[in-house]
Order: C-alpha cells, then structure tokens, then sequence
C-alpha cells in the first residue's frame, strides 16, 4: 500500500511543479490533464490514477527539459508561445490535445541548438 501512496504523491508533487512552472491556473492544469477541474480536485483528494500519473510524469519530463534551456520566469511565456517545429502549435496545445509522447519527443528539437549554429 505505500508504494501506491508514494507514487499518488509522486505525482501530485510532480503536477504542482508543472502548474507552477507553467504558470497554469487551476483549470489550465485541469485542460492540460485532459480533466475537469472537478476531477482534478477529485485527485487532490484521493489520488491520481496510474493512467493520469503516466501523463503527468511525461510532463514533468518535459517540465525538466524547459527548465535546462529557459530561464523560470521564461516558461510560461514559452509554453504558450507557437512553434513551426511544432507544427505551428504551442506545447500548450500539444498538451491540451493530449499529444502528450508529441510534445515529450518534441523538445529534443526545440532545443536542438545544432539548427542554429553558424
């Protein structure tokens, strides 16, 4: 049974990192989930499922990696901001499309600063 506890609070620490980072307010956090906020509440409370948790912990990877090339008060700016890497989206609405593994997969070539070396 802790193991299951740990993981649910690995997660929720994982999802207020995000939300912070981010920037998101409690109902962005719930649209980046692919949740209502109702439900997202529901998490708070009495955990996050193991399917839920998966998402979450792709986005804190993600999260991660923001954080090695963007300044903090950066991310939110740049999360928003549309890509033509990204096919013209944000990773915002990568998200909120719940192209979770795409946006993931994606940053290795946001960040790639080989395409802009002289």
């Amino acid at each position: 049974m802790g193991d299951v506890t740990d993981a649910m609070q690995t997660a929720l620490s994982e999802l207020d990192a995000i939300s912070s980072a981010w920037g998101l307010s409690f109902d962005e956090t719930a649209e980046v989930l692919g949740v209502s906020p109702t439900t997202l509440r529901r998490y708070r409370r009495r955990g996050v499922p193991p399917a839920r948790a998966a998402v979450i912990s792709k986005l804190f990877r993600a999260t991660i990696i923001l954080g090695q090339y963007v300044r903090s008060d950066r991310i939110p700016t740049v999360v928003r901001r549309s890509a033509v890497i990204l096919g013209g989206k944000s990773l915002m609405q990568l998200a909120r499309a719940g192209q979770y593994e795409k946006l993931l997969t994606s940053m290795g070539r946001v960040f790639d600063l080989r395409r802009v070396a002289p």
